[in-house]
């Protein structure tokens, strides 16, 4: 039996069949990706959301900006 290569676009599909909000974040926290739920859940659009600081794209967070400025150190 012969297995199809897995598409690098696996892992976005993946996490957009989750039901749980699953936001990736950079070393310097800005957005690298966000599943579908996160959208529902934040009311934010990916589009507008990757790329931007996670505490200006997602307003809901910005009170744990310093906890998670912390955690990545």
């Amino acid at each position: 039996m012969k297995l199809a290569p897995i598409s690098r676009n696996a892992p976005a599909q993946i996490l957009d069949g989750l039901t749980t909000a699953v936001i990736s974040l950079d070393a310097n926290l800005r957005v690298v990706s966000i599943n579908s739920t996160a959208e529902t859940v934040f009311g934010v659009s990916r589009r507008y959301a990757i790329g931007e600081l996670v505490s200006q794209a997602i307003l809901q967070l910005q009170p744990h900006a310093s906890r998670l400025r912390e955690a990545m150190r």
